[in-house]
């Protein structure tokens, strides 16, 4: 095919695209059409008028179809593509992510929301590396979704915040840490009780304010 073909195969594409959605099925349909009657555009006035016949009209339509084709696996690709990120996506292993802000080393789970928390229970530990271990298995493993633990320690000992909606999970909490050795849980105090300025008994130790 001769450079002059391409060309003209070019301006029938194009002549295509533009008449997609007017009921045409193939270049054939209309290789002599009259715009006359104002309800088609003419074919690209580049196009050899002779070309709407014969072997090459054929050869025009193979090689339109196979472009067609392959854009068409193209976009299947790109579609599937698509699909398999937003599937990896959906699958992927949640984390529970740190971050240092001033006295205070924070977990946050990379899902997790912090809408309706009220309040926090307590830990106090000597080791700060096992607070922040089971505020990390507390957060991936039983739905918690933020806690926070002091970098420094005070009295010997560091704090450990795990935040909650509210006082519900105390006794669960302290059926798993309460008869520990290394760990101190003092149970729950609601953020009312931190603004009022309020200590119980449980959490005689310290609390977890800012």
């Amino acid at each position: 095919m001769s450079d002059m073909f391409d060309h003209e195969l070019m301006a029938w594409e194009e002549y295509e695209e533009t008449m997609c959605g007017v009921g045409r099925h193939s270049i054939a349909d209309f290789p002599c059409m009259d715009a006359l009657d104002g309800k088609m555009p003419l074919p690209p006035a580049n196009i050899n008028p002779n070309l709407a016949s014969g072997e090459e009209i054929k050869e025009m339509e193979k090689r339109i179809e196979a472009r067609a084709q392959e854009k068409s696996r193209s976009q299947e690709a790109t579609e599937l593509g698509e699909q398999l990120h937003r599937e990896a996506a959906a699958k992927q292993t949640p984390v529970v992510v740190r971050m240092h802000s001033g006295p205070w080393i924070h977990l946050q789970h990379s899902e997790g929301s912090t809408v309706g928390i009220t309040g926090k229970y307590l830990f106090f530990a000597e080791d700060r590396e096992l607070l922040l271990e089971i505020a990390e298995a507390e957060i991936l493993e039983n739905g918690f979704a933020n806690a926070k633990v002091s970098r420094e320690a005070q009295h010997k000992d560091h704090v450990m915040c795990l935040y909650w909606t509210d006082n519900s999970r105390k006794w669960e909490l302290a059926a798993k840490y309460g008869h520990s050795e290394t760990v101190k849980y003092r149970f729950w105090k609601s953020d009312a009780d931190t603004l009022a300025g309020k200590y119980s008994k449980e959490y005689q130790r310290g609390d977890c304010d800012e």
